[in-house]
C-alpha cells in the first residue's frame, strides 16, 4: 500500500472516531419550559372571533351572541363606528335638498307587481365637513340614509345610499343603492340581497331622506290599486303611483344634465303613464302651447305621444309658430302660461313670470318661507309649475 492511500485512509476514517469518542461521553439533561396552549376566552370557543369576553359582556347586560359570525362581528364594528362620527356641519350656501327631477324619475314601480326601487336621486349642497374639521367620505362613511314609512308611521325600508355616476360637483352629489337595505337596529339583515320591496297595499307612504339621523327632505306620496271589476276580465290588477307626477310640470332650457343655457332650447317636461287596465302602451294627441297674453309664441314639434304603462318623464320642446326654437332669452318679461292635455284628459294652463330675463320660482321653489323638508329643488335650470 503506497503512502498516499494510507493518508486517504486515515482522513477518512478520522471524523468517525471522533464522533464515536463523542457519544461516549456522558450528556447533562436539559431543562424543558413547558409550551402554554391557546386558551379560547371564557365564553367562547377557540373560533378565532374577536377575543371578546362574552361572558363579562352578558354580566353587564350586553345582549352580544355567543358565537356570532365574523362577518356579523365585522359589521357590527362598522355599524358602531357610525355613531362615533362626528356631526356634520351644514355651512353650505344653503340646506341640503334633494333634487325634484331626480327623485321623481328614480323612484320607480313595476305596475304589475308593486315592485318599488328607489335606485339613485341627486342632493344639492350635502355637508363637506363634520365638526372637527374633517372632509366627509360619503364612500367610506354611510351617513345618508332613505326612510319609507306608511300613514301609520311604520317603517317599511331603511336604507343606505352612497356616491354613484358621473353627477358630482360643488353644488350636487348623484347617490345610489349601497345594494342591500341596512338598518342599524337590526344586524341581522346587513347580509340580506337587495330584494324588491312590495307595494301592494294602496294607502299613502312617506320617503324621508336623511344625514345620520337628521331629516333634510320628504316626499309624501300614494299607492293606488287600479283593477277591472269584471270578474271574467283577463287583466290582473295594476299599482300606480300617485303625488308630484300629476301635480307638477316643469320648463328648463336644453335637455337636462347638459349645463345648457339661457339661449338654449326652451322645454316642457311632464310625467306621462298609462291609466288603462289591459294596454301596456297607447298613442294618445298632444296639445301643447306656450302662451303670452292670449298669444301663442311657442309649440310642441309633434301632435302625438306613446304613453306606456310605467311612467315615464317626457319632454317637448318649443317651436316658434312662424319656425325656430324659442328660447328663454326669447321671452320678454311678463305673464305666461303652459297650455297642456295629452289624449282625453284635462286641458291644464300653468302659469308663471319672466321677470329681468330670468323665470320667477314660485310656489316649493322659494327658498323663503318654504319649510326646507319641502322644498323644490330646480338647481337654477328647471321651473316647477303647478296648474291653475
Amino acid at each position: 500500500m503506497t503512502t498516499v492511500a494510507r493518508l486517504l485512509i486515515a482522513l477518512l476514517v478520522l471524523p468517525l472516531a471522533l464522533a464515536l469518542a463523542a457519544d461516549a461521553q456522558p450528556r447533562i439533561p436539559r431543562p424543558r419550559v413547558p409550551i402554554p396552549t391557546r386558551q379560547p376566552p371564557r365564553g367562547t370557543s377557540d373560533s378565532g372571533w374577536s377575543g371578546r369576553d362574552t361572558t363579562a359582556l352578558s354580566q353587564r347586560g350586553a345582549n352580544a351572541p355567543a358565537r356570532p359570525p365574523s362577518l356579523q362581528a365585522d359589521n357590527a364594528r362598522a355599524l358602531a363606528e357610525l355613531d362615533t362620527y362626528a356631526p356634520l356641519v351644514y355651512d353650505r350656501p344653503f340646506p341640503p335638498a334633494v333634487v325634484m327631477e331626480s327623485v321623481l324619475s328614480g323612484l320607480w314601480m313595476l305596475p304589475s307587481t308593486g315592485d318599488l326601487k328607489l335606485e339613485t336621486f341627486r342632493v344639492s349642497f350635502p355637508p363637506e365637513h363634520d365638526a372637527e374639521g374633517n372632509d366627509v367620505d360619503y364612500a367610506a362613511q354611510m351617513r345618508l340614509h332613505v326612510r319609507l314609512t306608511d300613514a301609520a308611521g311604520t317603517l317599511l325600508m331603511d336604507r343606505y345610499y352612497i356616491p354613484r355616476g358621473g353627477f358630482d360637483n360643488r353644488v350636487f352629489t348623484q347617490f345610489g343603492v349601497t345594494g342591500g337595505p341596512i338598518n342599524r337596529r337590526d344586524l341581522a339583515r346587513l347580509n340580506e340581497g337587495d330584494a324588491p320591496l312590495v307595494l301592494t297595499e294602496p294607502g299613502a307612504y312617506r320617503l324621508e331622506f336623511l344625514f345620520d339621523d337628521r331629516p333634510f327632505w320628504s316626499m309624501p306620496f300614494e299607492v293606488v290599486r287600479m283593477e277591472d271589476p269584471d270578474p271574467y276580465a283577463q287583466a290582473g290588477p295594476r299599482y300606480v303611483l300617485r303625488g308630484p307626477w300629476d301635480a307638477f310640470g316643469f320648463i328648463g332650457f336644453g335637455e337636462l344634465h347638459t349645463r345648457a343655457q339661457p339661449s338654449s332650447r326652451l322645454y316642457w317636461h311632464a310625467y306621462t303613464q298609462l291609466d288603462e287596465l289591459g294596454r301596456t302602451s297607447a298613442s294618445l294627441p298632444l296639445a301643447l302651447g306656450l302662451y303670452r297674453g292670449g298669444r301663442l309664441v311657442g309649440e310642441a314639434h309633434v301632435d302625438e305621444v306613446q304613453v306606456r304603462d310605467e311612467r315615464r318623464l317626457e319632454a317637448w320642446p318649443f317651436r316658434a309658430p312662424g319656425g325656430g326654437d324659442v328660447t328663454l332669452d326669447d321671452l320678454e318679461d311678463g305673464s305666461y302660461e303652459v297650455r297642456f292635455a295629452i289624449g282625453d284628459g284635462p286641458a291644464r294652463a300653468y302659469p308663471f313670470e319672466v321677470r329681468g330675463g330670468e323665470v320667477v320660482p314660485q310656489g316649493r321653489q322659494r327658498r323663503e318661507p318654504t319649510n326646507p323638508l319641502e322644498f323644490i329643488e330646480g338647481l337654477n335650470e328647471t321651473w316647477w309649475l303647478q296648474p291653475r
